[in-house]
């Protein structure tokens, strides 16, 4: 998918109404950190100058302390910045935009919601302590992501939770005199979904802006092929399913009592794929009637060869999109997401008006040149894979002077390609591999190009662990002097450094572990040993496997 994230912006700017400020709501996630190759994503890619709110997604719901937490360990730890930190600095190169952390998401279940927020008490605990989380870590705003309420109860507690966190925030503001904290939701665009699960006068008093999420709207769970994102309904859908476009979604809101000025709409940066059942199959022949610039009537395009189909959206379906927002008077556009757009640099270079040299030549069908291009940006890919696989190969060899040509080779993207997961998610990542040959001079070269020792996030697995289990003291105290967090993570088998060392026989190392001077202080807990003695330390020195 290319790059409309500036031309959308654009277009707000420049052919909508001038006096007009538009809301471009920019979602960033924190797994995309994990994703290989092209698909790795940080925030040092974003370019705040393109959102007026960034959006980080996402934040867990710790039912046991009554506060936001954090769902990745380098949200908030790490040796340089974590991830919040890294967002927020964003802030000093675009001082208008505002952070929001998104609670919930998809991975956060409605029972976890009901526990914090059906009652009272617990529900007000709740939202300080949120005031308190969003203050430490220097967020401007909350938007709250349940997905769904679903019953009448639900609908009752979600207007509840709305409603006093506006207060609350209100408050805070009076008794502070900071600028209040920022109210959003990630809302349902399905009409029965929205009927079932908010009352819309209610929740549009006290929310800043609701994103809706008009996407989804078909895929792997249908039996037939539909668009992820279409504007329009199709003249063939009957019954529910002229409620699956953006249009049915932005009137149900407004019918609702929403004002149009509190509504943002919602945009995919991606597609959805369907194996249709033949090649020939006659479910393609509606999506034929083609009206403005070469798109369906639902005003989004398709793609398809033999039995792949696909929907999607392009620079032109984005740009009707606009004109929709610009049309209904809607605050404005959000972005799903960030990681999902075309973030890299190559071949994206943009001119006056905010086209790249492909979005010129798709405009004004050069079809050579628009070939040209997408071969050489699937060229340099398979080449980047190419060097990866043996960057990989490298680290499994404790080749250093291969792994030096490799990280060479791919420049700027170095440190991109070092803090992904090699094959996928489910794979252990370059510095944890080097560290396990035990190189001294292979894990200070990954270090150098910026590497950073995550552990792997199914097992826990961390490049400390591994470094700690081997015995090389050496590695250790490099991982320690960049990365002291690791120490207190234990692997999925409750595992941690110190036991690993412990059990080796490393007597070195678990030394240093006792005696390190420079543990972060927000890593320390503290203990209490069998005679009730009590300590501070990074991990319980006496906690069992």
């Amino acid at each position: 998918m290319k790059s409309f994230v500036l031309p959308f912006f654009l277009l707000i700017t420049n052919h909508f109404i001038q006096s007009q400020q538009f809301i471009i709501g920019c979602y960033f996630t924190n797994w995309s950190q994990y994703r290989s190759s092209f698909g790795y994503f940080d925030p040092s890619y974003i370019d705040p100058s393109l959102c007026t709110h960034l959006y980080y997604a996402f934040a867990n719901i710790n039912i046991k302390t009554r506060s936001p937490s954090p769902f990745e360990i380098n949200d908030i730890q790490s040796l340089s910045k974590g991830m919040y930190e890294q967002i927020n600095l964003l802030k000093t190169k675009n001082r208008r935009m505002k952070t929001l952390l998104t609670l919930g998401g998809a991975s956060v279940n409605s029972i976890q919601f009901r526990n914090v927020f059906q009652h009272d008490k617990i529900r007000r605990e709740f939202i300080r302590n949120t005031i308190k989380y969003l203050r430490k870590y220097k967020f401007d705003g909350l938007d709250l992501d349940w997905e769904y309420p679903i019953t009448e109860k639900d609908r009752q507690i979600f207007s509840l939770t709305v409603r006093d966190y506006r207060l609350e925030f209100q408050n805070e503001t009076s008794l502070t005199n900071r600028t209040r904290l920022l109210l959003t939701a990630a809302v349902a665009a399905y009409q029965p979904k929205i009927q079932a699960g908010y009352d819309i006068q209610e929740i549009s008093l006290f929310l800043d802006y609701i994103n809706l999420m008009t996407y989804d709207y078909h895929g792997s769970w249908n039996s037939y092929i539909g668009f992820n994102s279409p504007l329009y309904p199709r003249s063939t859908e009957i019954d529910d399913q002229r409620f699956l476009n953006q249009q049915a979604t932005v009137n149900t809101w407004l019918e609702g009592g929403c004002p149009s000025s509190k509504l943002i709409l919602g945009l995919g940066m991606y597609g959805r794929t369907f194996k249709l059942k033949s090649k020939t199959n006659p479910d393609i022949k509606p999506y034929a009637p083609s009206i403005g610039a070469g798109l369906p009537e639902q005003q989004v395009p398709f793609a398809y060869k033999n039995d792949q189909w696909v929907g999607y959206d392009n620079q032109q379906s984005i740009e009707q999109k606009c004109y929709f927002i610009a049309k209904q008077n809607l605050a404005g556009a959000m972005i799903w997401s960030l990681d999902l757009d075309d973030f890299h640099a190559d071949v994206t270079i943009r001119d006056k008006h905010g086209y790249t040299p492909l979005i010129s030549a798709q405009i004004n069908r050069k079809v050579d040149t628009v070939e040209m291009i997408q071969n050489e940006i699937e060229l340099r890919q398979q080449v980047r894979q190419e060097t990866e696989k043996k960057l990989l190969d490298a680290c499994f060899d404790g080749d250093v002077e291969k792994a030096e040509e490799c990280l060479a080779h791919l420049g700027a993207h170095a440190k991109a390609v070092l803090n992904s997961s090699p094959n996928g998610s489910d794979t252990l990542n370059f510095l944890y591999r080097a560290c396990r040959t035990g190189n001294v001079d292979l894990v200070k070269l990954l270090l150098k190009h910026g590497a950073i020792a995550k552990p792997h996030r199914q097992t826990s697995y961390s490049p400390l662990y591994i470094a700690c289990r081997i015995g090389n003291l050496e590695i250790v105290q490099m991982i320690l002097t960049h990365f002291p967090h690791l120490v207190c993570v234990a692997t999925l088998e409750q595992i941690l450094p110190f036991s690993a060392a412990c059990s080796q026989g490393h007597l070195s190392i678990v030394q240093l572990l006792l005696t390190y001077p420079n543990y972060p202080f927000a890593s320390c807990s503290i203990y209490v040993d069998r005679l009730q003695r009590s300590y501070v330390f990074p991990f319980n020195l006496n906690g069992n496997n």
